[in-house]
């Protein structure tokens, strides 16, 4: 039998493939935040982003928490900013931007999130 390249052999292995699904959507809200593109290239507290972008301090502050634990955003004492890869390829102002790429992921999302339902009647939604 052939492997695919990614195949479930321990519960963790399955425990962490169900939640793969939290870091896109993390990365998803950032983007509809305009997380990114506010931040620049300054250093922000929570209650200085939260008001920014008019968005609750506690659920900004688990989102920044989030996206410091995978290297998006860098905590600092003083705050958070762009960790360089954010920089590079989350900013609109980078000739290397790739947020189209993951605006083009967050349409399909919701097509997936649909999947149930196709298999139920047999046909695409219309």
């Amino acid at each position: 039998m052939r492997q695919t390249p990614f195949s479930i052999k321990s519960f963790n292995q399955f425990r962490d493939a169900v939640y793969a699904f939290r870091l896109p959507r993390i990365i998803f809200s950032a983007l509809e935040l305009d997380l990114f593109n506010m931040m620049e290239d300054r250093n922000w507290t929570i209650p200085q982003l939260s008001k920014r972008l008019r968005v609750s301090h506690r659920g900004l502050a688990i989102l920044c928490r989030n996206l410091a634990s995978v290297g998006l955003l860098v905590q600092a004492p003083s705050g958070y900013h762009l960790a360089p890869f954010a920089k590079r390829y989350l900013q609109e102002t980078s000739q290397d931007f790739r947020g189209d790429y993951l605006r083009l992921m967050q349409r399909q999302w919701s097509e997936w999130s649909h999947l149930t339902e196709v298999i139920r009647i047999g046909r695409p939604l219309d």
